[in-house]
């Protein structure tokens, strides 16, 4: 997991290189509210701070 940050843009990119279901918790410095997912290889729609990702998903959240 990492972020970035440019031009006031904040992306955070998660991502499971295992070939198991691995947890992911969303930094408290993130408001869920504020979360949109840009880019995900899994059909997913739902933020939550504690998550649950799938054998070698990753996802790419944009700070609204």
């Amino acid at each position: 997991m990492y972020s970035r940050t440019y031009e006031g843009r904040r992306l955070l990119i998660v991502g499971n290189f295992s070939g198991k279901k691995a947890e992911c918790i969303i930094p408290d410095d993130f408001a869920l509210t504020d979360l949109s997912i840009m880019l995900s290889n899994y059909d997913r729609n739902r933020i939550e701070r504690v998550m649950e990702l799938e054998p070698y998903e990753a996802i790419l959240f944009e700070e609204m």
